[in-house]
């Protein structure tokens, strides 16, 4: 059987062939631990993943010292917004996040709401985008804490950082931010926006799976988090454990070759020719939160009297998922898609077709043609049930 044609990017990216080619040279050199810098070995390796980190943290504008490495973004936002909240318990127990953040930090935030923490969800309007006068209104004397995504796994849409960086460092607020999907598809400056920690992670940018970081700002008031798993003094004992050498050096590969200009041109000629072929072959459907405010990489649509879950299931030419790939075994309509207005049943009709740098205009068209033959019978099976 051929594969079928990979457009859930979003879940996760191929691993660019650069990127493997770094990897495998890493791999090639003596697996020695990069802590161990009593002799040469050791020290050769540490001066790589200190190189590594260099390259990464410059990719989003800050420097070296300001990255910590984890095992990706959930870690990472794990460690930070606990630790936020840990620091800053004294002052008090309210925080923030808008209503379509990640599961991740949603997790963290109920785990957090146990231990007597407040918070509240921002509502976004039907495109997805946070309203900076709620935000305002949100923030009490006792917030100590705002977590927004940058872009949104399911839906694309793009925060506006800066702005809200602006509202949180005027009312002392710190801000977290959830940069997966935002990290090589639009440009990020950490020393302009001035958020206070930040989670990225490299399988959502050509890297390999296994990887991420956590970037936290030095001034003009320095974080000090506590660690959520306890060891060796690594990564200045915010993640301790050996540092994966050859991931690190992936991860530094795919930070290396970040093209926003040119992966934003090619995934916006990409949507364009998929809305004309949608138009096309599937005339009756609709586009979730359609607006400039997205990467164009990500297309969520709406398929009315469709069960989507059962058309992807019967398109094997096709690899697709309806939101996020951390939700998928979970039988609950899209948080993300009910947070811009969309009823259970309009949530549960519909799919995210996500591509990037490797996708072709072909595959594209191929795969929109296939899911196009099988809505017959999905929507069959939909009227029958």
């Amino acid at each position: 059987m051929n594969n079928p044609v990979y457009l859930d990017y979003n879940a996760s990216t191929p691993l660019d062939p650069r990127v493997w080619q770094a990897m495998e040279a890493a791999y090639q050199l003596p697996q020695v631990n990069s802590g161990s810098i009593t002799h040469a070995l050791g020290r050769q390796a540490h001066d790589a993943v200190e190189e590594a980190r260099a390259t990464i943290a410059s990719s989003i504008g800050a420097e070296a010292r300001d990255l910590i490495f984890t095992s990706g973004a959930t870690e990472a936002i794990n460690i930070a917004i606990r630790g936020i909240a840990q620091q800053y318990a004294d002052k008090g127990k309210h925080i923030i996040c808008s209503s379509i953040e990640h599961r991740a930090v949603l997790a963290v935030y109920d785990a957090l709401e146990a231990d007597g923490f407040e918070f509240t969800k921002l509502p976004v309007d039907h495109l997805g985008l946070v309203n900076i006068d709620e935000l305002k209104n949100a923030i009490r004397p006792d917030t100590i804490l705002c977590a927004v995504m940058h872009v949104n796994n399911e839906i694309g849409v793009i925060q506006d950082i800066q702005s809200i960086a602006q509202i949180c460092n005027e009312h002392d607020v710190r801000l977290f931010v959830d940069a997966a999907q935002s990290w090589g598809k639009v440009s990020i400056d950490a020393s302009i926006c001035m958020f206070d920690a930040m989670a990225i992670s490299a399988h959502k940018n050509y890297g390999p799976q296994g990887i991420g970081a956590l970037y936290l700002r030095r001034k003009p008031k320095r974080l000090r988090l506590q660690p959520i798993l306890f060891g060796g003094g690594q990564e200045r004992e915010l993640r301790p454990g050996t540092l994966p050498n050859a991931l690190i050096a992936g991860m530094a590969k795919a930070a290396e070759i970040i093209d926003v200009d040119a992966d934003q041109k090619h995934t916006a000629t990409l949507r364009e020719a998929a809305v004309e072929c949608l138009n096309n072959e599937i005339p009756d459907h609709s586009i979730n939160a359609d607006s400039n405010s997205v990467v164009p990489g990500t297309l969520n649509i709406q398929l009315p009297g469709i069960d989507a879950q059962d058309l992807l299931c019967s398109c094997a030419d096709v690899a697709m998922a309806m939101g996020s790939a951390c939700t998928s075994s979970v039988p609950k309509p899209s948080h993300v898609l009910g947070a811009i207005g969309l009823d259970w049943q309009a949530a549960a009709s519909s799919l995210r077709i996500s591509f990037g740098r490797m996708t072709t205009q072909d595959e594209l068209t191929q795969a929109i043609g296939a899911l196009a033959a099988k809505i017959p019978q999905a929507a069959s099976i939909a009227e029958g049930e």
